[in-house]
């Protein structure tokens, strides 16, 4: 089963929290987690059984929690969410809209209701944390077209947003994506045998590129890098690079991170 840790500012941890606080258990395999309104919301991959029919008992595949206290305010059991397959990420705007990804695409579930709804579009979305900010929530479609897709609750299809073909460096495959401080979007990108990480304005559509040092090898999480400010960090197996991202100049010089 899943747990969750709870780390205090001053240091102190305390190891499965979740449990701690309610005597009962994350679902089976916990993939990752959301906050929104002051509730966390923990999605599992298998909620109280596995791949190959061993039943758990713990919470569900979809649980929501206090952020402050922990205490559990809602759960969806995986037969309350048979028709998602292997989910793997979630988003949250509302109640009424709350996102999340499997092997098929992304699903909003309305949690009033317990109904899930396909989102248009959505095909294939990676096995990549969303992005949430501005009302939004966004993933993207990798390739030669690469598209950023934002989701918003206007609608129950994406709407595609197609990355620029003139570009400092080729946008063959994309990696990853975070939420900026200034309200764009970090996206690691490869081509041609060049990793590069940009700056994505979603809403004029600009792109401002760097190189970076070496392909950022993702795994099983999904996630690429992380950004505090405008300092991205990145790994490839053991070593973690940091690049300091200049928004003031496009990377005409091949400046790798260090």
């Amino acid at each position: 089963n899943g747990s969750l840790t709870w780390i205090s500012p001053e240091g102190y941890v305390i190891d499965d929290a979740y449990k701690t606080v309610n005597g009962t258990e994350l679902g089976n395999v916990a993939q990752d987690m959301a906050f929104c309104d002051g509730m966390i919301y923990v999605i599992s991959q298998n909620g109280e059984g596995n791949a190959v029919g061993a039943t758990f008992e713990n919470d569900g595949m979809l649980v929501v929690m206090d952020a402050k206290t922990l205490k559990k305010t809602a759960a969806f059991t995986r037969e309350e969410l048979s028709g998602l397959n292997w989910p793997s990420h979630v988003a949250v705007l509302d109640e009424q809209h709350i996102y999340i990804r499997d092997n098929a695409g992304v699903y909003r579930l309305d949690s009033t209701t317990g109904t899930l709804t396909f989102v248009e579009g959505s095909d294939g979305a990676p096995k990549s944390q969303f992005v949430t900010m501005n009302g939004k929530v966004y993933t993207y479609k990798s390739g030669l077209m690469s598209k950023i897709l934002e989701i918003s609750t206007e609608s129950d299809a994406v709407n595609s947003i197609s990355l620029p073909w003139s570009v400092t460096y080729d946008i063959n495959e994309v990696l990853g994506i975070q939420k900026s401080d200034d309200g764009k979007i970090w996206i690691m990108t490869f081509g041609f045998g060049k990793p590069a990480i940009g700056k994505f304005d979603p809403t004029t559509k600009e792109i401002k590129q760097h190189l970076l040092g070496v392909k950022v090898s993702t795994g099983s999480s999904g996630v690429a890098f992380a950004a505090r400010g405008n300092d991205i960090y990145y790994a490839d197996n053991m070593t973690i690079y940091h690049l300091a991202f200049d928004d003031d100049k496009e990377d005409d010089t091949n400046e790798e991170g260090d």
